[in-house]
């Protein structure tokens, strides 16, 4: 979205509109990598990929992914007409996000400082560590194309059931993460410089987080959520579900063996249900006609 040709466009529709009288600038916001990408790939997963495909394609960009958008916006609407600032800066106002941004857009105070803006609601919620194994799982054995065409299978998949599933914090390991910051730094560093930015420091203690939830995952409530959902998923949701158990529990761990009977005793009585309550025809109809 951010190519050339689409700046020029966007560039030519506002020169237009507005009787060729106003500046067009770009106000743009950046933030900590080791923030960032996770929440970047998030988005991904939502969007229909899986957690390894997601973390190499943003590892390939992120070495000047920064960098590459700023000289984009400078060849188009001037490097005087290109503003930048840091997301950690703007949650940290008294104006509160939006007010913030909307400040740096060059509105008033008092227009930005109205709690209309300022009490704004975090609308983008994270999923959960485990939330996140699951899609990623789903993503791959259910993906929406086959081919060209839509996956009919996708089309049954609720995936809200999936983002609402609770957990531990989703994150990256942390090897993940002293990768993405490591190869980010120097594009991170340069935009900082450009723009006369306090430059990002990340320390050891930025990582540790990382590991330790480990014994948590899987607590008794996230799978009471998940058994309560189980039946309706497509089979091929549930199975992938199954696969996630096995895939991300310790064999030693009690909850890994009462996750397993769970799935397993769900993964049975799963196809029964679907059977006499939505596949059969007969019985699907005879329960529309008496509802009726």
């Amino acid at each position: 979205k951010y190519n050339e040709q689409a700046l020029h466009r966007i560039r030519s529709f506002f020169t237009e509109i507005t009787n060729h009288d106003v500046e067009l600038g770009i106000l743009m916001s950046i933030r900590n990598p080791y923030k960032f990408y996770p929440s970047i790939i998030q988005q991904q997963l939502k969007g229909g990929m899986n957690l390894s495909i997601a973390f190499d394609k943003w590892l390939d960009l992120c070495a000047d992914y920064f960098q590459n958008i700023t000289l984009r916006f400078e060849r188009i609407f001037g490097s005087d007409q290109v503003k930048i600032v840091r997301f950690e800066d703007s949650i940290q106002s008294e104006e509160g996000l939006v007010g913030a941004t909307l400040k740096h857009a060059g509105l008033q105070k008092s227009f930005v400082t109205q709690s209309v803006f300022t009490k704004t609601k975090r609308s983008n919620p994270s999923m959960s560590q485990e939330a996140s194994w699951i899609l990623s799982n789903v993503n791959e054995d259910v993906p929406r194309l086959m081919g060209s065409t839509a996956n009919p299978e996708r089309k049954k998949f609720k995936i809200r059931r999936v983002l609402e599933i609770p957990g531990q914090r989703f994150q990256l390991q942390s090897d993940q993460l002293h990768t993405i910051v490591e190869k980010s730094k120097e594009d991170l560093d340069w935009v900082c410089s450009r723009y006369e930015l306090k430059k990002y420091t990340v320390g050891n203690t930025d990582f540790t987080s990382a590991d330790s939830a480990t014994n948590g995952y899987w607590s008794a409530k996230t799978l009471r959520y998940i058994v309560a959902r189980l039946l309706f998923f497509p089979p091929r949701v549930r199975e992938s579900i199954q696969r996630t158990l096995h895939q991300h529990s310790k064999p030693s761990s009690i909850k890994w063996v009462a996750s397993l009977f769970l799935s397993k005793g769900v993964m049975m009585i799963a196809p029964i249900y679907d059977y006499f309550f939505w596949i059969n025809g007969p019985v699907r109809n005879w329960i529309r006609a008496t509802i009726k």
